[in-house]
């Protein structure tokens, strides 16, 4: 699914950066914390956190995530590996693109979303996977340096099918700049399980 893949794409890349060679899982639970945070992000805060699922969650909450930084070498160090287009990479392209400037990866934009959306809200429930991304739109490119927000609202949800284990929960996600204007949106369902 394309969210997951996002996800896994900036976590290779962020295992990649510590100068390690392959990703695992676990490592996940192990990435260095943002902005000279106490204690690690993400997942692992299951364990100090009340986990919710499918019948926990209502339509028309929001969740305001971030922010999350990201800089030129960031975006350099993602692009290079995942994302080589000229107006990526090289500062003289960039200036004779449609851009101007050097702008992040939508690719990146993205995967830093899904962290977001993780680290703040879905990795708090019970959330067993993800059936499909829906609407992706890049409304405006990310200059760099910046820092990314992402408001995520409940728009919503439908009941576990006969036999059916998990429930289905639709999110708009929108990712804004520094300047408060909308960079990415997407909608995304994901499938969380419900109280035995």
């Amino acid at each position: 699914m394309l969210l997951e893949a996002a996800v896994l794409l900036m976590l290779c890349a962020q295992s990649r950066q510590a100068g390690q060679d392959k990703f695992t899982p676990t490592q996940a639970h192990q990435r260095q914390p943002w902005r000279g945070e106490d204690k690690p992000i993400g997942m692992a805060h299951r364990s100090t956190h009340m986990t919710r699922d499918f019948h926990d969650i209502t339509i028309g909450e929001t969740h305001a995530l971030g922010p999350r930084p990201i800089t030129e070498a960031d975006s350099l160090r993602f692009c290079q590996e995942f994302d080589r287009l000229p107006f990526h990479l090289d500062p003289d392209k960039a200036k004779a693109s449609m851009f101007g400037e050097l702008i992040a990866s939508g690719l990146h934009t993205l995967s830093l979303t899904a962290s977001m959306v993780v680290d703040g809200f879905i990795g708090h429930t019970t959330m067993t996977g993800a059936s499909d991304m829906a609407a992706v739109r890049w409304h405006r490119p990310v200059t760099l340096p910046n820092a990314l927000r992402v408001q995520v609202t409940v728009v919503g949800t439908s009941p576990p099918k006969p036999g059916k284990r998990f429930g289905v929960v639709t999110c708009k996600l929108e990712t804004y700049t520094q300047d408060q204007a909308l960079a990415m949106s997407a909608t995304v369902n994901y499938l969380l399980t419900c109280r035995e």
